[in-house]
């Protein structure tokens, strides 16, 4: 496949058409990085724009394409502005999902000092420190 801009000049001149905006991800990414999300010096920060999915990015324009109207004189400012706020939510949101993901998933039984293996010179052999209270608090093994 050639290079995009050659295709689409090909495009027009068999069409008798002109295109007046094309939006690739690599657009959005120039235009976003020094938007506060994406700076590090802000407040609003979140992550480096390099640091956001192709995948992302794309759906984030497809979003734009399919809710934005036409009719209203859609420019690029409107599809960056769309794109930014479709991101910071997205990102919000599995930002928060991960940090429930992780609370739901920590108990003291399974992460920490619980896991921590001591050594028995009764028995000879390692017990891990969850045993070790259950045992000493009331002779049950807290496996």
């Amino acid at each position: 496949m050639a290079d995009m801009w050659t295709d689409l000049d090909r495009w027009e001149a068999d069409n008798n058409a002109v295109v007046f905006l094309v939006v690739g991800t690599e657009d959005i990414r120039g235009t976003l990085e020094d938007y506060n999300a994406f700076d590090s010096d802000c407040e609003e920060y979140i992550c480096e724009m390099a640091d956001v999915s192709e995948k992302l990015i794309f759906e984030a324009l497809t979003k734009a394409y399919n809710d934005l109207d036409m009719h209203y004189g859609l420019d690029y400012e409107c599809i960056s502005d769309y794109c930014y706020d479709y991101l910071v939510a997205e990102l919000n949101k599995r930002v928060k999902d991960s940090i429930k993901t992780r609370e739901s998933k920590w108990t003291p039984q399974n992460r920490g000092y619980y896991q921590a293996q001591l050594w028995n010179s009764e028995t000879k052999t390692f017990e891990s420190y969850g045993n070790f209270l259950a045992r000493v608090k009331g002779g049950q093994d807290a496996s």
